[in-house]
């Protein structure tokens, strides 16, 4: 639980951000047991509220904030064996994630298997394209996105947003 100190501090920078003229229309939400705001526009989105930054200039955090929310990716792909998927939204939040998303389906008679390490994504922001690209996690990102730059942008071209 933040201290009351945090709680109004926090509360202040929720008022700062939800009054900025680039979120008009958007929910802004304050959950003030986590110390986190919620935003929800063409895309959701949870910043969590850095403690240490509500002791300094709380007008210039808020301003952060909103520019980090307006430059984020709204999509995201993932680049497969087969080919390139696009990525569901909800994914986008996550830092790494199972690929495919759903647990596998248990078959009558055969051990139970959950995920192989093989099947673990990182997510890489590339920031010309304005997207997010889930590379394995066990390749280097760099590397398979030179690799794969040719295969994304025919990609994106195909599938226009």
């Amino acid at each position: 639980m933040p201290q009351n100190n945090d709680a109004a501090l926090a509360q202040r920078l929720f008022e700062l951000v939800r009054q900025d003229h680039r979120l008009k229309g958007w929910d802004v939400a304050f959950q003030p047991a986590l110390l986190k705001l919620r935003i929800e526009g063409p895309n959701r989105w949870v910043h969590a509220i850095d403690r240490a930054r509500l002791s300094g200039d709380l007008e210039e955090y808020a301003e952060e904030i909103v520019d980090e929310s307006e430059g984020r990716p709204t999509r995201g792909i993932i680049i497969l064996p087969s080919g390139i998927e696009e990525v569901p939204a909800y994914l986008l939040d996550h830092e790494e994630t199972f690929w495919p998303p759903t647990m596998p389906v248990k078959e009558p008679g055969k051990p139970t298997h959950f995920m192989n390490p093989s099947d673990v994504y990182r997510r890489v922001r590339l920031i010309d394209e304005n997207i997010y690209v889930f590379v394995p996690d066990n390749r280097d990102p760099d590397a398979v996105l030179e690799q794969h730059r040719a295969r994304i942008r025919d990609w994106l071209k195909k599938h226009p947003r």
